[in-house]
C-alpha cells in the first residue's frame, strides 16, 4: 500500500516519468513476444522492458518533453498530454517490434544474420517456400504429398510435425502418379516418418515430373 500511496503522491508530470520509463517497454514487449511467439525469464524481461523504453524515450524524446511541460503548469493541460502520450505510449511501442522484425528479416534474407532456427527441419521448413514431399514411413513403403500454403510444419520445441494438404500416390520409380482422391491431406508426427525426400515445385504452367502444373 505505500507504494500505491506513494504514487498517487507524485504530481501529474512526475508520474509521467515513470510511466514513461516503464509502460512503452511493457507494451513492445508483449507485442514482440507475440510475434517471436516465445517467451524469456523475468530477468530478460526486465531489460528488454527497460531497453524498450529506452529506444522509445530517444526517438520520442520531443513528444515527451512537451506532455512533461503541459503536465507541469500550475493548472496542467491534459488535452495536449494526451495527445502527446499516444505517439509516446501507444504508436511508438507498437511500431518497434514491428521495425525490427522486418529489418531481422530483411537482414536474414541478405546473409548479414544468422538464422534462429534449431534445427534442419525448422530452417528448411521456415522458408515457407511450397514444395514436393516424398515421406518414407518405418515399414519401408513411401507416400508423396504437396506442401503449400495451407500446409504446416511445427518449431522447436515441438519440431518434427507436419501437415501435407494434398496425398499422391507413387509410381514404381518413385514419381508422383495422381492425387488420392477426395484426400483433406494427412498429419504426420516425428515418429511416424524415418526421413523426408524433397523436391522443387514448379511455377505455374509449367510441366512438372510430378504431373502437377
Amino acid at each position: 500500500m505505500d507504494g500505491l500511496s506513494d504514487l498517487a503522491a507524485l504530481k501529474p508530470h512526475q508520474l509521467w516519468a515513470v510511466i514513461v520509463l516503464f509502460l512503452p517497454g511493457f507494451i513492445s514487449l508483449k507485442l514482440h513476444r507475440f510475434i517471436e511467439q516465445k517467451q524469456g525469464t523475468a530477468a530478460e524481461a526486465l531489460i528488454d522492458v527497460v531497453g524498450f523504453s529506452l529506444l522509445n524515450a530517444a526517438v520520442l524524446f520531443w513528444p515527451i518533453y512537451l506532455a512533461s511541460i503541459y503536465l507541469a503548469l500550475p493548472d496542467p493541460n491534459y488535452t495536449y498530454a494526451i495527445k502527446n502520450a499516444f505517439w509516446v505510449c501507444v504508436a511508438g511501442p507498437v511500431a518497434w517490434p514491428i521495425v525490427f522484425q522486418l529489418v531481422r528479416r530483411f537482414a536474414l534474407r541478405g546473409g548479414w544474420l544468422l538464422g534462429e532456427q534449431k534445427s534442419a527441419f525448422d530452417a528448411f521448413f521456415s522458408t515457407g517456400q511450397p514444395c514436393w514431399v516424398i515421406v518414407h514411413l518405418p515399414d519401408g513403403s513411401s507416400i508423396g504429398g504437396y506442401f503449400g500454403s495451407s500446409s504446416f510444419a511445427s518449431a522447436h520445441p515441438h519440431q518434427g510435425d507436419f501437415y501435407l494438404e494434398e496425398l499422391w500416390e507413387l509410381d514404381d520409380a518413385g514419381g508422383f502418379r495422381r492425387r488420392i482422391p477426395n484426400s483433406k491431406g494427412a498429419l504426420f508426427q516425428a515418429d511416424d516418418y524415418v526421413w523426408l525426400e524433397f523436391y522443387w515445385d514448379q511455377p505455374a504452367g509449367q510441366e512438372n515430373e510430378n504431373g502437377r502444373s
